[in-house]
């Protein structure tokens, strides 16, 4: 029964202009959120994928490194190792610099540096990764009082 005190208007379900309001101001929220979290996740991918595929190119060059004749570990050699034709994975814009020095410490070691530069990325993502190592020639052994014996 109705009673008279009722209106009409208090008799109905449903939702206010104000629930409404509300509750697409909230889906508004969590939407922008998702959509900004996806955008870092993907950005997040490209930097990390930049960064995996610099290291192996660095990793490669200096497997190369350990592979070739100490003598032959030269600046021509180096030349030859940082030719970005090689890499086809790389980034666009990458730039391998590859350095063959003289060890300051031990007489019959070279040091090999292997730096690959990228510029695309934002301007403080890293944008270089950098693999060294230390070559000696394969005939050095180490021996002892008694000659190695």
């Amino acid at each position: 029964m109705i009673k008279k005190s009722q209106t009409i208007f208090s008799l109905r379900n449903g939702f206010t202009i104000m629930e409404i309001v509300a509750s697409f101001s909230i889906l508004a929220i969590v939407m922008v959120v998702v959509a900004q979290v996806a955008s870092w996740c993907v950005h997040e991918r490209h930097r990390n994928n930049n960064l995996f595929l610099a290291n192996q190119a660095g990793l490669n060059i200096l497997e190369m490194a350990r592979g070739t004749p100490y003598e032959k570990l030269d600046d021509t050699w180096a030349k030859a190792a940082q030719d970005i034709g090689n890499y086809k994975s790389l980034p666009v814009g990458c730039e391998i610099k590859v350095s063959v020095l003289p060890s300051k410490e031990f007489k019959l070691v070279k040091n090999v540096k292997v730096v690959v530069n990228w510029k695309n990325g934002r301007v403080f993502d890293p944008a270089e990764c950098i693999v060294e190592t230390s070559i000696s020639p394969r005939s050095v052994a180490l021996k002892g009082e008694n000659g190695g014996k």
